[in-house]
């Protein structure tokens, strides 16, 4: 083990120290400390980089003042250390910069500093991670415990230790260091200089480790040249840094509407129920329950009260019980009321539709109405689909259908755009290793598709159609919209390498209407939409049925999966399985091949070269081999190890099992219309750049580009866009990409 060298710059001779180190470094780690975690409203209070194993220096510019409770800048010789570290950040373009989740410092780099350090952005160390172990996890302190073997560290004590230290300091110097609000920026200097200079040796550290394992892999270029890399520094890091315009107005006047909507919901809700002898009863039961006759307490305040308002049927009964406590002196009417008065006050109405409790009791206890499933502690589960399951046959659970989507629409999307906009944007978080399969993780994929008339009710239309409205172009801007036509389907067949599933696209047919001929045999029928014997046309309830097994049987889905979808005998699905199968005998192979390899490789290697890890299935299969996912075999396997006590071992491994098999099928699709999407957006990138086109990519949803275009522009940026989707990858199926130009999200897939 070496020393370790950190050094905290606070003179002039320290700074020229620091500049010489720099220039003459190769490969340099980078990292920023701030106030912060948004980069549009945070300060840079110092940086750190190391150029060598166990060395870091780290540069503060900013400190905090206990005394005034401030941040206050930092000078040496008369300069602000500010201004100094322009300088110095600046002698970092043209190096190989490495940095753990480098969006983060990039942009804070750029809003504070003005200096773009993208280009020199060399190595993410959480991507590397990624693309080496899948899986997780991402954090760089995490990473190194679970390295700290191999890189020689200590790091679960040194990272317990690090973090009491910046803990006591922050709290005594009277900041929060709680899991939402970690006031890093509130300790001591000295404190903060040693956690930061540790992190970016500790990020030389897993790049150095894991550089030799890329190549052992062969995705060194994958990583460096082809993929990972270029579309971090190109679209991902951009994507976060640009925001998407809102219509703030649009927003407003939706929230208003369906506020005074949802109230509207909850009291017809409450009035249907209401209407119920059932719900009646259990009111009534609950008022007593809750505020029984007592000559004491709320129920007797209540009682007196009335009967001086003169409410009160038997007023001399009133005194009596007042005096004595029988109940025998009330009237029923006016016990009643009293109990049922103070439930509405101490809730709010005679039930609360928010609760699940209340309204799992009253439907299952009272209404006598059939759970569909059972909650982990095995009570009566009350949730959204009992609701819908009840809606046709119950006034109120329709209703309570709608409240809830209404309610639902305005958290997730009018609430969270209202409160979290900034100048009018939303900052939609993007995550490039966010996935097993390398495809983009981002809270833009929530946004809701438009429905259709029938899909749901007109009021819920009303407000899901308007939502992705709220994304718009700015005045003199255009969004380009680009779909991936089928892309998850055409991958498929690509990969499958079935003649019959290629020539589907080949021949313009309608993928799940060649599925349902091939699956049933169905004679006399076509899969083409232009023909009179289109499937859709004569028998669209086949189709429908083929649409869910497509994809689903290569995914993993055995009979029983498929019966009980379908809703039907599972030697009927079965049979459909079968039929399915030996009408494209090359997927049956393609997913026979799959799991041999699964099995005793243990990884899958994509047509781009990203690999999925599955040493886990490897495990399992040496050790039991397929009987795991054999039923007659698993049934022996499940009395024996429930004599043994470990029943629930067993489970889980032959969970684990089948999980991985279906893994390694999902994965080979999944992450090959990943690399379809990744590379074209590169491409794009780069011919926008190259013909000096205003425009760049804003968000990318599932399997469609939205691009922010000048309106100038937006004719041309929409042809390269289209041309990049169709052509930058090459698959058997043919892709095929449809562009639309409009002002907002909603209009570009009108």
């Amino acid at each position: 083990k070496c020393m370790k060298s950190y050094k905290i710059i606070t003179d002039a001779a320290g700074v020229v120290e620091l500049a010489n180190y720099i220039t003459q470094g190769n490969i340099i780690a980078y990292d920023t400390e701030t106030t912060s975690v948004n980069p549009r409203k945070g300060d840079i209070i110092g940086f750190s980089v190391s150029a060598n194993l166990n060395e870091g220096y780290y540069f503060p510019t900013k400190i905090w003042n206990n005394d005034t409770q401030t941040i206050d800048d930092l000078t040496i010789e008369g300069k602000r250390c500010e201004d100094i570290a322009v300088k110095l950040v600046k002698l970092l373009i043209g190096k190989k910069l490495v940095m753990h989740n480098a969006s983060f410092d990039v942009r804070f780099t750029k809003n504070c500093y003005d200096i773009d350090l993208r280009d020199s952005l060399y190595c993410d160390t959480m991507l590397l991670r990624h693309t080496l172990k899948e899986d997780g996890p991402f954090g760089l302190k995490d990473i190194a415990i679970e390295l700290q073997n191999e890189l020689g560290i200590d790091a679960e004590k040194e990272a317990n230790e690090e973090q009491i230290k910046l803990k006591e300091s922050i709290k005594a110097n009277g900041g929060q260091a709680t899991k939402t609000n970690y006031e890093l920026y509130k300790a001591d200097m000295q404190i903060i200089g040693e956690y930061a200079a540790a992190d970016t040796d500790l990020t030389l550290r897993v790049m150095t480790h894991y550089l030799p394992i890329l190549k052992e892999e062969n995705l060194w270029d994958f990583f460096f040249t082809d993929e990972v890399m270029p579309l971090y520094r190109t679209v991902t890091i951009q994507m976060e840094e640009k925001g998407s315009m809102l219509d703030m107005k649009l927003i407003g006047e939706m929230d208003e509407q369906i506020t005074k909507d949802i109230i509207r919901l909850e009291k017809e809700v409450v009035d249907a129920l209401m209407k119920l002898p059932e719900a009646k009863r259990w009111a009534l039961e609950r008022a007593h329950e809750s505020f029984p006759a007592k000559k004491r307490g709320n129920f007797a305040k209540k009682l007196l009260d009335y009967k001086n308002r003169g409410m009160m049927k038997n007023e001399d009964g009133v005194d009596k019980f007042l005096a004595d406590g029988n109940t025998e002196h009330l009237d029923p009417m006016d016990s009643m009321r009293v109990s049922l008065d103070l439930l509405k006050e101490k809730e709010g109405g005679l039930i609360n539709i928010s609760s699940k409790k209340q309204l799992g009791e009253l439907c299952f206890d009272y209404l006598r109405i059939k759970p569909l499933s059972k909650t982990r502690k095995g009570n009566n589960q009350f949730n959204e689909n009992l609701v819908d399951h009840i809606s046709k046959d119950y006034e109120w659970a329709a209703k309570m259908k709608d409240y809830n989507k209404l309610n639902k629409i305005k958290s997730s999307y009018i609430d969270r755009f209202t409160e979290r906009s900034e100048n009018g944007k939303y900052y939609f978080y993007v995550k490039q290793h966010g996935t097993t399969s390398g495809r983009f993780s981002s809270d833009s994929q929530q946004l809701p598709r438009i429905l259709e008339p029938g899909e749901a009710s007109p009021l819920v239309l009303k407000y899901n159609n308007v939502v992705r409205r709220f994304v718009k172009s700015e005045d003199d801007r255009r969004l380009v919209i680009c779909d991936q036509s089928s892309l998850e389907p055409r991958v498929f067949a690509s990969v499958s390498n079935d003649p019959g599933l290629i020539n589907v696209f080949k021949n313009g047919e309608d993928l799940y209407s060649r599925v349902a001929i091939q699956a049933w045999k169905l004679e006399g029928m076509s899969a083409i939409k232009s023909d009179d014997n289109y499937l859709k046309k004569l028998r669209p309830d086949l189709r429908q049925r083929a649409k869910s097994i497509a994809l689903a049987i290569p995914y993993g889905a055995g009979a029983w999966q498929i019966g009980k979808q379908l809703d039907i005998h599972i030697k009927e699905a079965q049979k459909m399985i079968n039929g399915y199968l030996d009408g494209f005998p090359e997927l049956a192979k393609w997913m026979t091949d799959t799991h041999l390899r699964a099995n005793t490789v243990g990884r899958i290697v994509n047509k781009t070269g990203r690999i999925r890890h599955l040493d886990k299935v490897k495990y399992i299969y040496e050790k039991f081999e397929d009987n795991l996912i054999k039923p007659w075999v698993f049934k022996g396997m499940k009395e024996n190890a429930r004599k043994a006590g470990n029943e629930k071992e067993l489970q889980q491994l032959r969970m684990e099992y089948k999980n991985g098999l279906n893994n390694a099928k999902n994965f080979q699709i999944q992450s090959l219309a990943a690399s379809i999407m990744n590379r074209s957006a590169i491409r794009i990138h780069e011919e926008f750049k190259k013909h000096n086109i205003d425009a760049y990519i804003m968000l990318q949803i599932h399997d469609e580009f939205v691009v922010n275009a000048s309106a100038e522009h937006a004719e041309r940026a929409c042809e390269i866009t289209k041309d990049c989707m169709e052509n930058t990858v090459s698959i058997e199926t043919g892709l095929v990409a449809d562009p639309n130009i409009a002002t907002d999200f909603a209009e570009g897939h009108a």
